[in-house]
């Protein structure tokens, strides 16, 4: 995952919360571009933010899966929208614009796929992208979840796991950004503040930091993550 991108949704909000600026169609940081908004990129969908992965020939990928929307041309370069046999709908595109900034406070450091068939995900991007997963055990507020990590080469680009042990999932699966912070706790309070909400409070995860669940004013959800010192 290289982009994420909001649909529908109040860009004042992150000013308010991470500090970003906006151009007419992209959130900055200190001129850096962090993300894209604009129209919907899930037809249908409203408000929220749908997370994108660089292909090489999206006519070709899109022969592999459920093409929601596309592939259609742009000065962000060739995009589609599709969705893997559970419904999780996701974004591919072919070498374009895309962030300068990214694994750095208050950009995009993470992708995670919440998903009600775990099986069929691993198999579904390993034949898509050739990612191979590797599996590991998380510890969730639900308790401890099967989890598995996508590599592509020795890059890892995503989590997968299984919706029920996910944060309060408001769909059956789908694919949920995470913005690296210095202090997950004060962006969550700064988040309150700016009229959105919390609907999971920060806490931690051994080995891999602290983590919430934050909601913009538009009701978009999207995760936060504090590395660990």
């Amino acid at each position: 995952m290289y982009w994420m991108d909001l649909s529908e949704g109040d860009l004042m909000f992150y000013r308010d919360v991470f500090g970003w600026s906006s151009t007419v169609d992209a959130f900055t940081l200190d001129g850096a571009v962090v993300a894209g908004h604009g129209a919907p990129a899930i037809p249908g969908s409203g408000p929220r933010w749908s997370l994108h992965v660089q292909v090489d020939d999206v006519a070709r990928v899109c022969a592999g899966a459920d093409v929601l929307a596309g592939p259609v041309d742009s000065a962000m370069g060739k995009t589609a929208v599709l969705a893997d046999p559970a419904g999780a709908a996701f974004v591919v595109r072919e070498p374009g614009r895309q962030a300068s900034c990214l694994h750095k406070p208050m950009a995009l450091t993470w992708a995670e796929l919440c998903t009600n068939d775990l099986a069929g995900a691993r198999t579904f991007y390993s034949g898509l992208f050739g990612w191979n997963p590797i599996d590991i055990v998380m510890e969730m507020p639900a308790g401890k979840v099967d989890y598995a990590v996508f590599m592509a080469g020795e890059a890892e680009v995503g989590g997968v796991l299984p919706a029920e042990g996910a944060f309060a999932p408001a769909e059956p699966s789908y694919w949920l950004p995470y913005v690296e912070v210095t202090d997950a706790d004060a962006i969550a309070a700064r988040a309150v503040e700016a009229g959105g909400a919390v609907p999971v409070a920060p806490f931690d995860i051994p080995r891999i930091g602290r983590v919430a669940l934050l909601a913009g004013r538009s009701g978009e959800t999207l995760a936060v993550m504090q590395m660990p010192s």
